[in-house]
């Protein structure tokens, strides 16, 4: 489907929503909830939208780019695709992202939820 609109000369760089991402950033704000085997399909979809002239230094979302969206993921492989097409440029909230689910993380170890 993504294909099909992008074909049809979808704007993946319109942003909008409560957000304002734009469709990169859309990707990959819930990739956190998807599991690991679904993980390499996002990958495919982040390549097209890529491909197709989305911009990987848009900031919007929760996490304020796609690159931080990735690091809050904890999705190597998504990050190292991000800053492989220069998404590290612009972006200086991606560390903060990785750590602030690292931090959520231990937090809920240390208390006995893991």
């Amino acid at each position: 489907m993504v294909r099909l609109l992008l074909d049809w000369n979808a704007d993946g760089n319109q942003q909008g929503g409560k957000y304002n991402e734009n469709a990169l950033i859309v990707l990959l704000e819930g990739t956190w909830v998807i599991r690991k085997e679904e993980l390499q399909k996002v990958q495919i979809i982040a390549t097209l939208l890529l491909d197709h002239g989305v911009d990987v230094t848009a900031h919007g979302g929760r996490h304020g780019s796609a690159l931080a969206a990735a690091a809050y993921s904890k999705n190597v492989m998504m990050m190292k695709l991000l800053l492989g097409r220069g998404a590290g440029e612009y972006n200086t909230n991606a560390l903060a992202a990785a750590l602030e689910n690292h931090r959520k993380s231990l937090s809920a170890y240390s208390s006995g939820w893991l």
